[in-house]
């Protein structure tokens, strides 16, 4: 850009961002309405705004990409123009991703994506956005709202397989599976992955700068003690596979299962630093009282399960299995066994247990 951009004053930090001024304006025949409040969302993040938008009788959602916020973030460390490129990067990369991912039917759909200028005299005033459709809430909301039963949980699991499923055949990892990511849209359509802002595709070094690329509050225990596989599948893969695990364990218990190991079972001389622990050894050395922490979770997981009612049938069982395989914290256990009985990180018999498990509990 030929304009220099200017350096930030403690006015301009108090003010509010382009990203933050959208309301009113009118893009691709859309009407930028309420800005959503960062803790009302559905998704997106610290770098970015949200809105409601609406075109004729149709309501989806905006995600503008908030460069001053990302200046803003960096206390200084980043020059305005590393700051620019940074949102650039990853706009382009999420926009290319979702023009990749039409037609899967378990990820949520961007209807367009461009620029908005929000000051007509300012070139730097360019706000990239893109608009999706637009959930009803997300499973977090919904299990709050409403009373669902076995079935519901195990279909929203089949669900969210699925959509993990068709990012992994295109090469994509989502990292970022966790409730507020998991979009219900109504009875009809079941649930959607969202917000591919953390994603990463094999090959392409966006986001696979750290053994984990989403929100560390669910990262498997191995990325918090720095234990890192170069392998992008055993590595990012594997990452993902814990994460629908993790969100079965939440839909039964609402706690996600990294905490429910990390905060509730493991002892704090085990806990690595970053948690405010006191381990500085390796993860192979801590990696027997993960277990030890893991197994009292998975009881703790299996108590929250409500009691069958379905004549001649038990789902806790092979549900119990299931979480097992996909949560091992030992990476090298994690994964699901193919018709032979060899581990794989392929969900395509996660994705079709999970979808027998709702069908016979529904019954």
């Amino acid at each position: 850009m030929s304009q220099q951009v200017p350096a930030q004053t403690e006015d301009s930090k108090n003010s509010p961002t382009y990203a933050q001024q959208l309301q009113g304006m009118t893009i691709d025949g859309w009407l930028i309405g309420e800005r959503v409040s960062k803790t009302d969302r559905d998704s997106g993040g610290i770098f970015s705004e949200a809105y409601f938008v609406t075109r004729d009788s149709d309501k989806a959602f905006l995600k503008a990409m908030d460069f001053q916020a990302v200046l803003r973030q960096s206390d200084g460390d980043l020059t305005a123009l590393q700051a620019w490129e940074l949102m650039l990067g990853a706009f382009n990369f999420e926009s290319r991703l979702h023009d990749r991912c039409k037609g899967m039917d378990r990820v949520v759909r961007s209807l367009a994506h461009g620029y908005i200028q929000v000051d007509s005299n300012n070139e730097l005033s360019v706000v990239p956005y893109l608009i999706f459709e637009l959930a009803d809430h997300d499973v977090r909301t919904h299990l709050k709202l409403n009373a669902v039963d076995v079935s519901w949980r195990l279909a929203t699991a089949h669900h969210i397989a699925t959509g993990l499923r068709q990012l992994h055949g295109i090469g994509v990892v989502h990292q970022d599976v966790k409730p507020s990511n998991v979009l219900y849209f109504d009875a009809r359509r079941g649930s959607k992955l969202g917000d591919l802002g953390s994603a990463a595709q094999q090959g392409v070094d966006h986001n696979l700068a750290h053994p984990f690329g989403g929100d560390w509050r669910y990262a498997p225990p191995d990325a918090w003690y720095g234990h890192r596989r170069s392998d992008f599948t055993e590595q990012h893969v594997s990452n993902d596979f814990f994460l629908l695990g993790s969100m079965i364990v939440y839909m039964f218990t609402k706690v996600s299962m990294a905490p429910l190991i990390l905060e509730k079972h493991l002892q704090p001389e085990h806990r690595p630093t970053a948690l405010g622990g006191q381990w500085d050894g390796t993860f192979a050395d801590v990696l027997p009282y993960l277990e030890h922490a893991f197994a009292a979770a998975m009881l703790e997981f299996y108590s929250h399960l409500p009691e069958p009612n379905y004549a001649g049938f038990d789902y806790r069982e092979e549900l119990m299995t299931l979480v097992s395989s996909l949560c091992a914290v030992d990476p090298s256990k994690r994964g699901y066994p193919d018709g032979m009985g060899r581990r794989t990180l392929r969900l395509d018999r996660v994705q079709t247990n999970l979808d027998l498990l709702a069908k016979k509990t529904s019954k």
